[in-house]
């Protein structure tokens, strides 16, 4: 029995670590991966890998753990039913309800499937909660882990966005030049895209610059304890946020940070006089970040695009033919902002008025309107939650506000004792939901690995109860 055992450990161990390198790799690549540049790695490819190795991982822990308690005579062995939560059968609903979306409903309409798997086929990476949500609860996965990893590669984001932010303000279209450069000669190994190209201001936008807001918020939760180095995290992911210059990340991270004003004042109530000092000054230091950049490197634009956010005046892009006089031009950076608002109060017109003519099914996804298709590819609209509304119809769209409230209770269920870790999840959740509004992002694999992440969160929460019932055991 002791040969066996020691067999399966060694068997175990292998399958450990090879576990363990297949989540960092996925976390971190995952979060530097994204529409301007990857690997030419097949994202089905990644996902079915990682899915076969965490189910063969906890086949084997399970049948291990179970000969170590039988061992101890600690308790009847646990089958893998027992590791499974109600969150999971929300989520295996709503994968199910969206294959519909995905394979039926485009099909009804005289659709293409292929377009809509385009669209929405990174769906297939919530397939990967279930089995890290099994090893979460098993212990086998800290979700600590996922969630240090996932923040130290945010923190690297940021510093590759402010380095390519410096070169393109001393080269024009330098980081285009790059990308194309590495496409010319790296084309087998990486796919590259063109940049979004900012009038009156520097900007380095990707996929994942959505990111960088949560890893900003992410530092509230280490108030209480905040060292040094971490106000200077705080500097450095500022700058990483400004960066992209898109206004919804920036609307969506100052939201973040007033839910956690709603903590702040949680915190002087209870008298947790260094919880709040910290957070007032983190706030401080993000506030004297910005307006030192607003009044030095961005000359001015930072705050000049937040006060054209709502600049309603009907212009077109025919009013940007002219050259900006530099690469800072407050003047084309509000005319840039007014056609941009113009295009988006068009768009949502039209995706309510296509909403309409199928209310209850919708399109399915892939779908687009015709004679009007988004700017990246015929389906990307960047009235994100009308766009989804367009395609799912009221039913679809249900299937969403579900997952969204299911794992909203399940969060507050889980952090009743830590209402900190409650706000700081929150607080990213809004940053998330704000910034993809107006950009179509929701269906990137950074955003749909960043609500599995959400999800596996609430999931690593449920840890103190597990313990709990299995010691009563």
């Amino acid at each position: 029995m002791t040969e066996k055992t020691d067999h399966l450990q060694h068997i175990w161990n292998i399958s450990r670590a090879v576990t363990n390198f297949m989540l960092v790799f996925f976390v971190i690549y995952y979060v530097l991966q994204c529409t301007a540049i990857s690997f030419r790695l097949s994202n089905l490819f990644i996902i079915a890998a990682f899915f076969v190795v965490l189910c063969i991982h906890i086949f084997i822990t399970l049948k291990y753990k179970n000969i170590q308690f039988s061992l101890r005579n600690r308790h009847d062995p646990k089958s893998l039913g027992h590791y499974i939560g109600k969150l999971d059968l929300v989520l295996f609903v709503f994968l199910l309800i969206n294959s519909i979306w995905l394979l039926i409903i485009p099909k009804m309409n005289g659709g293409s499937i292929s377009q809509a798997v385009s669209e929405a086929g990174m769906l297939l990476v919530f397939v990967l909660y279930f089995p890290l949500a099994v090893l979460i609860r098993i212990k086998e996965i800290q979700f600590e882990t996922i969630l240090k990893i996932f923040f130290r590669t945010i923190v690297v984001l940021a510093v590759i966005h402010i380095g390519l932010w410096i070169y393109e303000t001393g080269h024009k279209n330098g980081v285009q030049g790059i990308l194309n450069y590495i496409g010319v000669h790296f084309g087998k190994i990486f796919r590259t895209a063109d940049l979004i190209s900012g009038w009156g201001i520097v900007r380095i936008v990707f996929s994942n610059s959505l990111l960088l807001g949560i890893g900003l918020l992410l530092l509230f939760l280490k108030a209480g304890s905040f060292k040094p180095l971490d106000y200077v995290l705080g500097a450095v992911l500022t700058f990483g946020v400004i960066c992209p210059g898109l206004r919804s990340l920036w609307g969506g991270t100052a939201a973040g940070f007033g839910v956690m004003a709603i903590y702040f004042v949680f915190a002087v109530y209870k008298g947790r006089k260094k919880v709040w000092r910290q957070m007032l000054a983190f706030v401080v230091v993000v506030a004297a970040t910005v307006l030192l950049l607003n009044g030095t490197l961005f000359h001015g634009t930072i705050l000049n695009r937040l006060m054209n956010t709502f600049n309603g005046n009907a212009v077109t892009s025919s009013d940007l033919s002219a050259s900006p006089k530099s690469a800072f031009d407050e003047d084309i950076d509000t005319i840039g902002t007014a056609v941009s608002n113009t295009y988006k109060k068009e768009e949502s017109q039209k995706l309510i008025h296509a909403w309409l003519q199928k209310p209850v099914l919708g399109s399915g996804y892939g779908g687009s309107i015709e004679g009007y298709p988004g700017k990246s590819a015929p389906y990307a609209y960047e009235m994100t939650s009308l766009s989804l509304l367009f395609k799912m119809g009221v039913v679809g769209f249900a299937a969403w506000v579900l997952l969204v409230v299911s794992m909203m209770i399940h969060a507050i269920r889980n952090w009743k004792k830590k209402p900190w870790r409650l706000a700081v999840w929150f607080a990213t959740f809004t940053c998330f939901f704000l910034t993809i509004q107006t950009n179509p992002l929701l269906f990137t694999a950074n955003a749909l690995s960043f609500i599995m992440y959400l999800a596996l969160a609430t999931v690593g929460a449920e840890q103190p109860e597990q313990e709990r019932l299995e010691r009563s055991k």
